[in-house]
């Protein structure tokens, strides 16, 4: 199950960023006028909105997968399912 936990570290990441950025901004260039001896360009700030669901949803699933790659503890593990517990009767 050790798999699972590099994704989950990779969705808590990207979950903690999506949550830390409201948006992304970027330039975007374009041409608006082109004639031969003459080019006019156009560049726009254009903003993605990151929503903050996605980077909640994107958290808890990390920190669940994070939860089920840890190994399980050896606690109940010499117990046999066969053997009942001292004191108890199976019937």
């Amino acid at each position: 199950m050790r798999s699972l936990s590099l994704p989950g570290c990779v969705l808590i990441v990207a979950g903690v960023v999506s949550l830390a950025m409201e948006y992304m901004v970027f330039d975007e260039t374009r041409a608006i006028l082109q004639t031969a001896p003459l080019k006019s360009m156009m560049t726009e700030d254009r903003a993605l909105p990151l929503a903050t669901i996605i980077g909640v949803l994107a958290l808890a699933a990390g920190l669940l997968l994070l939860y089920f790659s840890r190994s399980p503890k050896s606690g109940n593990a010499s117990r046999s399912a066969a053997a009942p517990a001292r004191g108890r009767r199976r019937f």
